[in-house]
């Protein structure tokens, strides 16, 4: 997908400035490809390289080009019927950015050397909410806003201002630098945030109705689910995974969850008791 960001860059520089522009950015990049194809794989360094061009070339600054190359890969794979993708996520900009993980992981199917990065909510208002963005590639934040403020606008009809409110670096358990940035995103969440109160409400109505079932229902429903304790201890697993552990029980229960599973995503999240709000049931 990163050759499908260059090309969209390739475009709309072009369209926007012109081709006598693009040929100079090239040169003052040393970039030795003219021409950029979705599906070749190219060095990392290549976008960061074109935007500093970009900033010598017009005058403007670093950052706002790599936020435009963040729109302009927005506006690129609309022509693919992407946004699709994006409108199934959920009815509000909100619900997009809680499943940017699993339409990343759908991503990964047509495009598997993809190195995507891991995104999730905290503190959600009626005023917007904080994005953590984590990802093994350094300097991509601008990036990022540009694609969230075109999503916003393109798809949503939102506007969307995105600052950012701290960055930090760990380490993840491959041993790998993690970046991690909290962005504050500010747009009308108002919809989102009632609805949400109404949905709890209801639920809460509802459960107070509904009689309680035994776990061998729960893993009749869902073979492949996992029932841990605090002590993130293997309690009861689905027909299914038991099957996958060859059908002997003392593979899997009793025994410590990460001894059989390991988090990949969120990445750079510690997988505790203490963090499982975060993961959600995607995660493992």
């Amino acid at each position: 997908m990163y050759g499908m960001l260059l090309e969209s860059v390739q475009h709309f520089v072009q369209l926007e400035y012109g081709e006598e522009v693009w040929r100079k950015v090239l040169a003052l990049s040393g970039c030795k490809f003219t021409v950029f194809n979705t599906h070749q794989v190219y060095p990392d360094s290549i976008m960061a390289s074109l935007a500093s061009a970009l900033a010598i070339t017009t005058s403007n600054s670093y950052e706002s080009f790599m936020k435009f190359f963040g729109k302009c890969f927005v506006r690129f794979f609309s022509n693919y019927g992407y946004d699709a993708t994006i409108k199934a996520t959920g009815r509000y900009f909100t619900d997009f950015l809680d499943n940017v993980d699993n339409i990343h992981s759908q991503f990964r199917l047509s495009y598997p050397k993809m190195k995507s990065p891991s995104m999730y909510l905290t503190d959600v208002d009626e005023n917007g909410c904080i994005l953590v963005y984590r990802s093994q590639r350094q300097g991509f934040t601008h990036y990022v806003m540009g694609q969230l403020e075109q999503i916003a606008k393109e798809i949503y009809n939102l506007k969307l201002s995105t600052s950012i409110v701290d960055e930090q670096t760990s380490t993840a358990p491959t041993g790998k630098t993690l970046y991690i940035v909290n962005l504050r995103l500010n747009f009308d969440n108002t919809q989102y945030v009632e609805t949400k109160k109404l949905t709890k409400a209801t639920n809460l109505r509802l459960n107070s109705r509904l009689p309680g079932f035994s776990c061998d229902l729960l893993f009749e429903l869902f073979p492949f689910a996992i029932l841990f304790d605090p002590a993130m201890t293997v309690v009861a697993c689905g027909g299914k995974l038991l099957e996958l552990a060859g059908g002997c029980k003392e593979q899997l229960l009793r025994q410590p969850l990460d001894n059989m599973f390991k988090l990949r995503r969120p990445k750079g999240i510690a997988f505790t008791w203490k963090n499982e709000p975060h993961l959600g049931p995607r995660s493992t």
